[in-house]
């Protein structure tokens, strides 16, 4: 049984204006002992189309004058009120979801019980999972919690409305629930921006995993497994590689490591050397980055002897200060330079941070020579990637075991500075982690 309260006066858009009967001010009206409240801001009312009832939402009223010819002093004020369809409607007393109608004008507007209101909200007597109550109509705010964990969400408003709160709600509820049941088979984790999370908020602070990372200090790591590490959008997403040439160098770059795996970093340092040192028509740019890698690799009398090298642009050729000529049969590497790096390159104990630049300072040096690539496209990439790892040394450890899981993770980027690639790269780490 409905009862008719008003009806539709003006459509506009969403915006649709009723007239309440003047017998339809009650705040609360029982009928055969249902109850249901009357029309007044924030309140339900249904607007009757057809067979379809239309759900709506009072967001404003007002009154208007009429004054009759009959007796023109006397005024009589009709209230109007403005309502919004919520996103619903109702057939056979079954609550579906969507905006498939809207009404027309002499529509008529009826007000809804409690039990149909609880139906729209998900309630309907139970509390499967229940993360609150409606605070006017007192409705338990009762949620799918297998279908909302299963899917992507996501929570929008402006600042202070209430979107971290309703987050920690829903994982509160979740774990306190589901703890047990969740314990061996799910994981969570929550990258924390302010600290929020890093005591006993959701889960005690022992059921948790915390780590709080600092880009300044190396206190706490976030440990990743070198598979991803090595991983062509991973890179590209740390190291801002543009599309058409940084990242098919990058992915060169990780072939080659796939490829030469079992072969010594050493042996890679001295081949590309070669290239360099062997090559018909020698390049001032390999020259250069030549340098770079010796002082990278930190072997002063590699440096020394490459500081003496002198690249003549007319014929193109190198030529020592001490008058050795390096042309393409090798023999002045092999007597000169090739020894250096045999007695003093020791490369088995390098971290993985320093051996990618050092394996792209080694590509860049082999493609320039080959013409694979031209200096200046690709020394933007690398001038990020140094810069890069000198924060996420203290953030990451690239390991080659996973640590063992944990129901929640908690990730505190508290103490990272937000210019860091570290805080804006570390949710892809943890999406493929």
């Amino acid at each position: 049984m409905s009862i008719v309260v008003g009806e539709v006066i003006a459509v506009n858009g969403v915006r649709i204006s009723l007239r309440i009967f003047e017998d339809s001010n009650h705040e609360t009206i029982f009928y055969e002992g249902v109850k249901y409240r009357g029309i007044s801001l924030r309140e339900h009312a249904s607007i009757q189309r057809g067979f379809i009832d239309i759900v709506c939402l009072v967001e404003g009223e007002f009154l208007d004058e009429k004054r009759l010819d009959a007796d023109a002093e006397k005024v009589h004020y009709i209230r109007k009120v403005d309502v919004r369809p919520i996103g619903g409607y109702i057939v056979d007393d079954k609550f579906f979801e969507g905006v498939k109608y809207m009404p027309m004008i002499r529509d008529k507007a009826s007000l809804l019980c409690e039990l149909i209101v609880a139906k729209i909200y998900g309630a309907e007597g139970k509390a499967d999972f229940s993360i609150g109550s409606m605070l006017k109509e007192n409705v338990p705010i009762n949620l799918p919690w297998t279908r909302l964990f299963n899917s992507h969400l996501g929570i929008f408003g402006n600042t202070g409305s209430g979107k971290s709160n309703t987050l920690a709600k829903l994982y509160t509820t979740l774990f306190n629930e589901r703890f047990q049941a969740l314990k061996q088979k799910s994981q969570f984790v929550i990258i924390d921006f302010n600290g929020e999370y890093t005591e006993d908020q959701l889960l005690p602070a022992k059921e948790k995993r915390i780590i709080v990372l600092d880009s300044k200090k190396a206190k706490h790591k976030f440990k990743i497994e070198a598979a991803h590490f090595w991983d062509v959008e991973t890179l590209s997403l740390l190291f801002q590689a543009t599309t058409n040439t940084q990242q098919p160098f990058l992915r060169r770059v990780l072939s080659g490591k796939e490829k030469f795996k079992t072969t010594p970093l050493k042996r890679y340092v001295e081949k590309v050397f070669e290239k360099v040192f062997s090559t018909g028509e020698a390049k001032s740019d390999a020259l250069d980055l030549s340098r770079e890698i010796a002082r990278m690799i930190e072997c002063d009398s590699l440096q020394d002897h490459l500081k003496g090298i002198i690249y003549y642009n007319k014929d193109k050729y190198f030529k020592h200060n001490s008058g050795t000529y390096y042309n393409s049969n090798g023999n002045s590497f092999d007597a000169n330079i090739n020894p250096i790096i045999d007695e003093h390159v020791n490369l088995d104990e390098i971290n993985q941070f320093d051996e990618l630049i050092l394996r792209c300072y080694l590509q860049l040096c082999s493609d320039v020579v080959f013409g694979y690539a031209q200096y200046e496209h690709i020394q933007p990439v690398l001038a990020r990637a140094k810069s890069s790892t000198s924060a996420l040394r203290n953030v990451l450890e690239i390991v080659d075991v996973p640590p063992p899981p944990h129901l929640l993770h908690v990730i505190s980027l508290k103490k990272c500075k937000n210019e860091d690639l570290a805080i804006a790269n570390c949710q892809e780490f943890l999406h493929k982690s």
